[in-house]
């Protein structure tokens, strides 16, 4: 077998969480199916984003990465802590002969002082994961020169939706939870942490939470917003 089509076996022996495109009518087998590329749709990008850095955040296998630099951005920094997510990315960006950069490494590692600040940050389904929220914000405006696109699963009240309100939720697996934001709590924390202007660009993945999930009187969905500094 060639190198080439030795790379494209271990592609194929994986198991994928996103679907990204390879070239020539390939692409990985994603258990998300379309859902990063209808996410992209959402972000309403123009075709060129050359000398446009970009930083993502939680990148998983690289889908975000690998598009925004077919658009021409540069530099991209792709960071992620998982290591089935680490070697796929390396198999991606080998197959590709991308120039992402890719750091394993904590996001509340970074430090603007150390890597700058990027035109557009990306952090798209993660503020549910991480353990200190309100400081992640802090650590995303240092990060962030122009606009960040931000996803987050949003707790949607049954009654008085103007409630601004942190909710605890249970997570899949047992005695784990999710702090999920109602989106006039959101919106109050992004502004008090220094950003401007907040525009919602897309929701997606309506869920009724039941019994199981532990809130009573929410529902969830996903939002996509578009913040400025």
């Amino acid at each position: 077998m060639t190198e080439r089509s030795t790379l494209l076996s271990r592609i194929q022996a994986e198991e994928w969480y996103q679907s990204i495109p390879l070239g020539d009518d390939l692409h990985t087998e994603g258990e998300t199916g379309t859902s990063e590329s209808d996410k992209l749709a959402m972000l309403d990008l123009p075709d060129s984003l050359t000398g446009v850095s970009v930083l993502d955040i939680g990148c998983n296998e690289g889908f975000y990465s690998f598009e925004f630099e077919k658009r021409g951005a540069s530099p991209i920094l792709a960071i992620d802590q998982h290591p089935a997510a680490v070697r796929k990315f390396g198999l991606v960006r080998e197959w590709l002969g991308s120039s992402v950069r890719f750091r394993d490494c904590d996001f509340f590692d970074l430090r603007a002082s150390e890597v700058g600040t990027f035109d557009v940050v990306l952090f798209l389904a993660v503020f549910h994961h991480v353990r200190y929220p309100l400081l992640a914000l802090d650590r995303l405006h240092e990060l962030t020169a122009d606009t960040l696109f931000f996803e987050y699963v949003e707790a949607i009240p049954r009654e008085h939706d103007d409630q601004a309100v942190l909710v605890r939720r249970n997570a899949k697996k047992p005695g784990r939870f999710q702090m999920l934001p109602t989106r006039r709590y959101l919106e109050d924390v992004l502004t008090r942490a220094g950003f401007g202007s907040i525009e919602r660009i897309g929701v997606h993945r309506w869920k009724k939470l039941r019994e199981k999930h532990g809130c009573p009187g929410y529902d969830q969905q996903r939002v996509l917003l578009k913040v400025k500094k």
